[in-house]
């Protein structure tokens, strides 16, 4: 993914990133130079500030690209790349939210203090040139702190769910064979531009009894204290009917894990989960997830086969 591409310049967005680069160092050198022949720093300030100003960011586009999702049905099925995609977007906003170069963080703010009490003093107290590389430097840093505020869009619970799927897809391996199938679905929300809003992937193996669904590995997201956590579970489906009843009943979970069988319309399902209290147990956590879809998996590739039942 190109990053530069996901900078937002104040001025001139149109030109590109590397063109922008090279004008903005001739601009800034032409400065430089005039200021050292002429020895004062107003003859080159205007080249220096123009060569600034084109570095000056506005801001960050961080929209998901959706060019490669067809509108029509809402889960769409995608490429496991996207879910990649979306965690290492979401991981550049973070780090680019934590700059220095931004005054609405107090790293930030104390960095621009301290860089204009600096500068200030020199400026003040160094002789000619020195007061010339001062204000040079002024010009060239302190309106950085000022553009490109970090206004981010970001999808947290989305995110979220995406890490927590990826944790477990990591681990699948081990159970899924390369001739099984994972789907990875999103749905897709909003009327112009459309964004992911959940995700979740289906398992299909090979040679499954055709009325057997798949299996899906979901997260729902609990909110404690203004913090999301991802809680992770497995759901058996089948065409109503298909008997996953009979196997619900024969299944004895391990550990904290605890299974239920329902209906729902035309489908009959069983979701694999980790058992909850009134205190505990809305977080799932990378291992328990891991464990939990282990435990799904095998379930679901008995359903899958009855007629291979003893």
């Amino acid at each position: 993914m190109d990053r530069h591409g996901l900078i937002v310049f104040l001025v001139w967005q149109s030109l590109a990133y590397g063109a922008r680069m090279t004008l903005s160092i001739l601009l800034v050198l032409t400065g430089l130079a005039i200021q050292v022949f002429t020895g004062s720093f107003l003859t080159g300030a205007p080249l220096l500030l123009a060569g600034n100003i084109l570095l000056l960011v506005r801001g960050y586009d961080n929209r998901v690209d959706v060019k490669g999702f067809r509108p029509g049905v809402d889960w769409q099925k995608v490429e496991r790349a996207r879910l990649d995609e979306i965690l290492r977007l979401d991981e550049g906003i973070r780090r680019w939210d934590r700059s220095v170069l931004d005054v609405t963080n107090l790293l930030g703010a104390a960095a621009l203090l301290l860089t204009a009490l600096a500068l200030g003093a020199a400026a003040l107290l160094l002789p000619s040139f020195g007061r010339i590389i001062a204000l040079d430097a002024m010009v060239l840093l302190l309106p950085h702190w000022f553009t490109g505020i970090r206004r981010i869009l970001r999808l947290p619970q989305v995110v979220v769910r995406a890490e927590a799927l990826a944790q477990v897809l990591d681990a699948s391996d081990e159970l899924v064979s390369a001739a099984d199938t994972i789907d990875i679905l999103m749905l897709l929300k909003g009327s112009e531009v459309r964004v992911p809003d959940d995700v979740k992937f289906r398992v299909s193996f090979v040679g499954q009894d055709p009325r057997f669904l798949g299996l899906y590995g979901q997260v729902v997201i609990n909110t404690v204290q203004g913090k999301s956590y991802p809680y992770f579970y497995t759901v058996l489906v089948a065409e109503k009917g298909y008997g996953l009843k009979e196997t619900d009943e024969s299944f004895t979970p391990p550990g904290n894990i605890v299974h239920e069988y329902g209906t729902d319309n035309e489908v009959e399902f069983i979701v694999v989960r980790q058992k909850t209290t009134r205190n505990s147990g809305y977080h799932t956590k990378g291992a328990d997830a891991i464990a939990i879809f282990f435990s799904g998996c095998g379930l679901a590739r008995e359903a899958a086969f009855p007629q291979k039942k003893v």
